[in-house]
């Protein structure tokens, strides 16, 4: 039978309802989905559901939904210089092996961008927990830089990217200067930093079939965005980052509102079905 936009979008809200009896993890794996034979409209259908109803059921279409999340107060061991790293499972430390490959041979990924460290810690204690790691730290020129990198045949939709670095920017105090973790960054680096600013790398695709939602808090906090392609997802050095500039980014804001139109017309019904099962 041949798949329809109907029939794909049948089978993924089953799924994603299925998914909400297990644990977040398993859960996690219905969020995302790979490109199924480059269709822009299927994709964003996988990619689409559970982000549309994430905005409108918890963030509500507010964009200052992230603004209520508090700062942790972290005052030390922030920064390291040559910062070790033994992963327990190498093979499945992608984006880990290319994080540390960029900070230890400064190839100038990142245009504009000198990288500094990676895996910033931002818990403070074992009550937070549930606290990520920021993924790269740099600088360009007297801003430093966080930065929340997906390798090139990531799964995950633009609208995480954007949600875990705005939410790691709040936590380390970005909305009052983060004045600790400049401090500690210009300390450790010998840098002169006074402002603190984010970006996001992701895969290109990621690009033409992302929600609003994620264009919105991009304009609103100033995002620097990236796209990540790669000959090999498991060699750093094929990597290739490109700055997104301002046009091209309204280009794909434009191209996504018609790849994500299925998704947005059909959004009661994803509220609907997902609430009520």
């Amino acid at each position: 039978m041949e798949e329809t936009l109907e029939t794909i979008f049948t089978s993924r809200i089953d799924d994603i309802v299925m998914s909400q009896k297990f644990v977040y993890k398993q859960l996690n794996d219905y969020t995302s989905a790979k490109n199924r034979d480059n269709d822009l409209e299927k994709f964003a259908i996988m990619n689409g559901i559970w982000q549309e109803y994430l905005v409108r059921s918890v963030c509500k279409y507010d964009i200052n939904f992230f603004e209520t999340i508090p700062a942790i107060d972290r005052s030390k061991d922030i920064f390291k210089v040559n910062r070790d790293y033994k992963p327990k499972n190498p093979e499945k430390c992608a984006e880990r092996n290319h994080c540390h490959w960029f900070c230890k041979n400064q190839q100038n990924k990142f245009p504009q961008i000198i990288l500094y460290d990676r895996e910033v810690p931002i818990k403070q204690t074992g009550a937070n927990k549930r606290v990520g790691k920021i993924d790269l730290v740099g600088a360009d020129n007297d801003e430093m830089v966080i930065i929340e990198y997906k390798i090139a045949n990531s799964p995950e939709p633009l609208l995480r990217a954007v949600a875990e670095i705005v939410t790691y920017f709040h936590q380390i105090g970005g909305k009052n200067g983060a004045t600790t973790y400049l401090e500690q960054f210009n300390k450790t680096f010998g840098l002169n930093c006074k402002k603190v600013g984010m970006a996001v790398a992701v895969p290109e695709i990621m690009y033409r079939a992302a929600h609003r939602y994620a264009f919105d808090l991009i304009q609103k906090y100033e995002i620097r965005c990236y796209s990540v392609d790669a000959r090999s997802d498991d060699e750093p050095e094929t990597i290739e980052i490109k700055r997104i500039d301002n046009e091209a980014l309204r280009n794909y804001r434009e191209e996504s509102e018609d790849n994500m139109k299925f998704v947005y017309d059909h959004s009661d019904d994803i509220v609907a079905r997902i609430k009520n099962d």
